[in-house]
């Protein structure tokens, strides 16, 4: 039977965990303003990424080179996984809930307290597209063809933006 390791470099609470595609990493998010990467199998810590306000997610991008994070500072950060170099920011009203990186990690999409779902393209940082919600949207998620995220939000409506052939289309589910 395995043994658990404990990670206590954190002080506050951990709000949100991750694996990196093939489980050797760990991504750890925190309301202490950091989020924190760990190899799996030692429990080090490797990195830390530091926000101005608690850090609500912290997820692997497709390919494990890039962390993305999500904080009540209103910004959604890009980061080098490798070097904790910072790629890249993204800013809300509110506080951002959820933010993760589309499978070929091109467009970052990001959920916010502002009632707000943005789509964004990393290389620029431009905001390709804005959804609006009637309350805090919660979490964002792309299909595994990249061709459309999902948002869910306190507004108890789900909606999704499909991207084809540079064309947005907007549709309640």
């Amino acid at each position: 039977m395995p043994i658990p390791i404990r990670l206590f470099a954190h002080h506050d609470v951990v709000y949100h965990a991750s694996f990196d595609g093939n489980g050797a990493r760990i991504l750890t998010a925190s309301w202490d303003k950091t989020a924190k990467l760990w190899e799996t199998g030692s429990g080090k810590l490797v990195m830390t990424f530091a926000h101005s306000a608690a850090v609500n997610t912290a997820k692997f991008g497709p390919d494990g080179t890039r962390v993305v994070t999500a904080s009540a500072d209103k910004t959604a950060k890009l980061w080098d996984a490798a070097s904790g170099r910072l790629l890249g920011s993204f800013n809300h009203q509110d506080s951002v809930t959820d933010a993760t990186l589309s499978p070929a990690g091109v467009e970052i999409a990001t959920a916010g307290a502002d009632k707000t779902a943005k789509l964004w393209e990393v290389s620029s940082g431009k905001l390709i597209a804005t959804l609006a919600h009637q309350g805090v949207v919660k979490t964002v998620v792309f299909s595994p063809d990249g061709k459309r995220f999902l948002t869910a939000s306190a507004d108890k409506t789900e909606r999704r933006i499909g991207l084809l052939v540079g064309l947005l289309s907007v549709e309640d589910i």
